[in-house]
Formats: structure tokens, C-alpha cells, sequence
């Protein structure tokens, strides 16, 4: 099974810092707790989706940890997560996929439950959902009485959401090529295309599972986010 993991961000959010994934808590850079603890779980062939502007500092993890790992350079950015998985398509074939973000930090516990889901030949995709309390600017899950997915809708207006599930950069594809066909023939004019194409695969027939998880997550989009990691951590 690859693991992608989605690096490319230029941490624009996050001024002065310069790239979150290289933060350090407990002496170690955030990218390297998320790595460490996707291994700790057997996912450990990883291919890292970094840009031009941070590829070095991956390279160099990449020596010190001695891990499998792929280190890629995606060719443009603008196209965000899509760009970043179609990219990666080049280095797996019809094995499995886990996508996550390198700084969406969640409990092992979750790796766990993916791996669980997979055990549903059903679905040929699982994603990770987090129950919110309040309105966060996301993927909101409209999901079936079976916990499958019947459309994602991407950051609705607040009060218009279809449930408190919202879906976390943790997926894991049954087979990937699939994905990366309906990625790589959808559009859209809004910033979910990513979202469109799980859409249009669900229309297609094939079924998305929800996974529902209860445990710590943090996703690192602003500066004030690195107290609440600091406290994770400690």
C-alpha cells in the first residue's frame, strides 16, 4: 500500500513562518510526527507531494530517516490536492492509496479505523469524518443510513450544512486509478475540484465510505493552531 502524503502548501497563512511542515515540537519537525506515526501503523511507502520551494528540506528528511520514500515536485501548484495526487499516479499502480495531509494531525487511532472500513469490499473509497460542534470551513458529508457517502458539499453557508460530519484529508482508495480518472476529468469554477471528482465517482456508482472518528485533530492552517499542537504533544 503507498501513502501519499500532500506537502506542496506554501504555508501563505502562516507568515513569518515559513513552511509548517518543518515545525518542531519535541525536537522533531511536524511532517516527521505525521510520518512516524503513519508508520507505526504499517503504512510506511510513502510518496511525499512537496513544491520547488520546499523539495530540498524533503530531500534531506528523506537521508536522515531512511524510510521508503518518493519525493516528487508538483508541477502546479494551483491545482492543489488534485494536482498533487495526479502527479503521484506515476509511482503506484492498483494497490491501495492512502492520501493525508502532512499537517492535519490526528490520532493513530484513526489510521486504525481506515484500516478496519477496508474490511467493506463494497466501497472502493473511505474517508475519515470528524463530528464538528460548530461551522468549519469544509467538506461536509451528506451521507446514507450505511454510512456511505452521497455527496460532499465543499465549505456550504453557515447553517446550510447537510450534518456535522466534515471529511478529513484521510482517505484510502481501493484502487487509485479510478480517482485519478475522475480527477483528471473534472471542472469546476469553485475551489472544489477535488471534491467534484469524488462526486462525479460516486455518481458513477461507486461507493464512499464514511468513517466516523472521534479522537484529537488539529489541522495546522494559521499560526495561533501551533498552541493547540504544543498541547497535543505535551
Amino acid at each position: 500500500m503507498k501513502t501519499i502524503i500532500l506537502a506542496a502548501g506554501q504555508s501563505k497563512r502562516m507568515k513569518p513562518i515559513e513552511d509548517k511542515n518543518f515545525l518542531k515540537f519535541l525536537g522533531k519537525p511536524l511532517i516527521q510526527h505525521q510520518i512516524e506515526s503513519l508508520a507505526a501503523a504499517g503504512f510506511d511507502d510513502f510518496i511525499i507531494v512537496c513544491g520547488k520551494h520546499n523539495k530540498p528540506h524533503f530531500n534531506k528528511l528523506k537521508r536522515e530517516l531512511k524510510l521508503p520514500i518518493n519525493i516528487i515536485e508538483q508541477k502546479n501548484l494551483s491545482l492543489g490536492m488534485v494536482g498533487a495526487v495526479i502527479d503521484a499516479s506515476k509511482f503506484f499502480g492498483d494497490e491501495p492509496v492512502l492520501i493525508v495531509s502532512g499537517n492535519d494531525i490526528v490520532d493513530e487511532n484513526a489510521f486504525e479505523l481506515l484500516k478496519n472500513a477496508y474490511k467493506d469490499k463494497n466501497a472502493t473509497g473511505f474517508m475519515i469524518a470528524k463530528r464538528v460542534r460548530e461551522y468549519f470551513p469544509g467538506g461536509y458529508l451528506k451521507i446514507n443510513k450505511y454510512s456511505y457517502i452521497k455527496e460532499i458539499i465543499e465549505k456550504p453557508e453557515p447553517g446550510k450544512e447537510p450534518s456535522k460530519l466534515i471529511n478529513l484529508v484521510l482517505h484510502l482508495y481501493r484502487n487509485p486509478k479510478i480517482l485519478v480518472k475522475h480527477l483528471a476529468n473534472a471542472t469546476s469554477s469553485r475551489d472544489d475540484l477535488y471534491e467534484t471528482a469524488v462526486n462525479n465517482m460516486i455518481s458513477d456508482g461507486y461507493k464512499i465510505k464514511s468513517v466516523e472518528y472521534g479522537g484529537f485533530w488539529q489541522a495546522v492552517k494559521y499560526p495561533w493552531h501551533i498552541l493547540d499542537l504544543w498541547k497535543h504533544f505535551f
